[in-house]
């Protein structure tokens, strides 16, 4: 436990040399969030019957928009880390140490996930007081975020693993990263897609990146709801972590460990 402690005390050091890098992509990635609620608004404008028919008001799906996009910034994995470790034989320096490569890799994203709930902190205090926002919302908007968190690390795991058989997978993070983002509910509520892909995307982990946790902040959700979204993602977190174990377990004897 104390060599996780000493990894979380260096990845927060690390990220801290790096701080104004990080606040300056809160910045830059808050204009494509101001322009989508610009767009949104213009919607709203110009459909007075708008907000009966997607069950938000203007307010509300404004602050819909930010907490969804807050809560997926802060699950964000660096897609390619995991992958080119892999494929450039720097995974090498890992096998070796008397550690977990995936705690080691889960506790780093921790200490930068550590790092953004400190910024994200102050719009999400903005945001309490300007939507008047319940502390009780917000717990479970955070205990969603957390579930998300790990939940896109497996999923992350489980795409990187692939490179112990296929040299490149870019493409297979591209597509990913677009259907992520999409089906996450950053743009787009998914209570406003068709029936057939809201239905798929119920059965997939997606919405819990983004969407499942600004819903329990901006609908009148009861504890069976809430617990709907707690109970899909842990299932989700369990099916990819036997996944990830079993990827880890036969990929690493295809593992050839040139490079490093």
């Amino acid at each position: 436990m104390n060599v996780y402690s000493k990894i979380f005390g260096t990845g927060l050091k690390i990220e801290l040399e790096y701080r104004f890098n990080l606040l300056f992509s809160f910045l830059f990635s808050s204009i494509p969030l101001f322009i989508t609620i610009l767009i949104w608004n213009a919607v709203y404008r110009s459909n007075n019957q708008f907000a009966e028919n997607v069950g938000f008001t203007a307010i509300e799906m404004i602050g819909y928009l930010i907490f969804a996009n807050i809560a997926f910034k802060l699950v964000e994995t660096n897609n390619y880390e995991v992958s080119n470790e892999i494929r450039n034989g720097d995974l090498n320096k890992y096998l070796l140490k008397p550690f977990s490569y995936i705690r080691y890799k889960f506790i780093s994203l921790l200490s930068k996930f550590t790092i953004k709930i400190v910024i994200y902190a102050i719009p999400i205090l903005i945001s309490m007081f300007v939507f008047k926002i319940s502390i009780l919302k917000i717990f479970l908007f955070v205990v969603a975020v957390l579930l998300a968190l790990v939940l896109n690390y497996l999923l992350n795991l489980v795409l990187s693993f692939l490179t112990f058989w296929l040299l490149n997978i870019s493409g297979i993070f591209a597509l990913i990263q677009f259907v992520t983002s999409f089906l996450a509910g950053i743009l787009v509520p998914l209570n406003l897609f068709p029936n057939w892909l809201r239905t798929l995307s119920e059965f997939l982990p997606f919405k819990y990146l983004g969407y499942a946790p600004s819903v329990l902040i901006f609908t009148d959700v009861g504890y069976k709801e809430v617990l709907s979204v707690f109970i899909g993602a842990v299932i989700w977190i369990v099916i990819l972590w036997v996944l990830v174990k079993f990827l880890w377990k036969v990929g690493i004897k295809e593992y050839g460990a040139f490079g490093g």
